[in-house]
């Protein structure tokens, strides 16, 4: 119980010391490194989403990990190379 009232002491806003009415105040240089934080860090998390997807696509599909016996995935998927199988249609 005194952790968490030497916490709330901590968090209280002391407006006597400071001069301050409470508002938070930045710089433009603040502001401009707070942005870019959080562009890099909702950037990193989509980069990772994505590359996750790309790994586990038979995963998020359903296909059952048994079927690798008798299918060979990713076979007609390189575009333009002359060594990829022709699927017929």
């Amino acid at each position: 119980m005194l952790d968490v009232l030497n916490w709330v002491k901590f968090l209280k806003l002391d407006r006597a010391t400071l001069k301050s009415d409470g508002v938070f105040r930045s710089s433009p240089r603040g502001w401009f490194t707070f942005g870019h934080a959080h562009l890099l860090c909702s950037s990193s998390s989509e980069h990772i989403g994505h590359g996750a997807r790309t790994l586990f696509r038979d995963v998020f599909a359903g296909i059952d990990p048994d079927l690798d016996a008798q299918v060979e995935f990713g076979t007609f998927q390189k575009i333009g190379d002359p060594t990829t199988r022709r699927q017929v249609v």
